[in-house]
């Protein structure tokens, strides 16, 4: 559980930070939404696996 926490919540950040400077850097942001992408995506895949 611990984990799901720490993943959704890495997420979460890298989206929140992708928001802010998206008006600085177009690339930076853009990297950071992938972050965020592939940290739901194994959140997802672990929920899978679990149950």
């Amino acid at each position: 559980m611990r984990a799901v926490a720490i993943y959704l919540a890495l997420a979460l950040l890298a989206a929140l930070a992708a928001y802010i400077i998206r008006a600085n850097s177009r690339w930076a942001s853009d990297i950071l939404l992938v972050i965020a992408v592939a940290c739901l995506c194994i959140l997802g895949i672990s929920i899978f696996i679990e149950q």
